[in-house]
């Protein structure tokens, strides 16, 4: 068996710190996918999937990196990030956008937001994404 428990010195025994990956997505199979892919690569996943369950996860939960949807109910992921980059903590978080848009205005309003990349859905396969979130959260 393989332990992957660290050695802290003088008996204390840490593992190492899971990151919490929450995604925002409204389309069901899409969310599912994205976390399953997500867990499988030992994220803790949150989810939601409208705006406003997602802003309320994002600030009570504080998850290490978010994946953004940007058309979605209730609250829309860009006025979602404008709502984030407002608030102290939120200004920080990394936020990936993962979207079927891909209008140039969009994509600079967004990058002017700070968001870590702006993915076209129809550009990226699933393990891609991770990719990027692995690279994202490891910086």
């Amino acid at each position: 068996m393989i332990n992957f428990n660290i050695n802290m010195g003088e008996g204390q025994v840490r593992r190492p710190a899971q990151r919490t990956i929450l995604i925002i997505e409204d389309e069901g199979s899409s969310r599912w996918a994205l976390a399953e892919n997500l867990r499988k690569e030992n994220f803790d996943v949150l989810e939601a999937k409208d705006g406003e369950a997602g802003l309320a996860l994002a600030m009570g939960r504080r998850p290490d990196l978010i994946l953004l949807d940007l058309v979605l109910p209730k609250i829309g992921g860009m006025e979602l990030l404008k709502t984030l980059r407002a608030d102290d903590w939120g200004k920080n978080v990394p936020v990936i956008i993962v979207t079927g848009l891909s209008d140039p205005a969009i994509i600079s309003e967004a990058a002017g937001l700070g968001v870590s990349d702006f993915l076209v859905k129809n550009d990226w396969t699933l393990e891609a994404i991770v990719g990027k979130v692995k690279q994202k959260v490891l910086e």
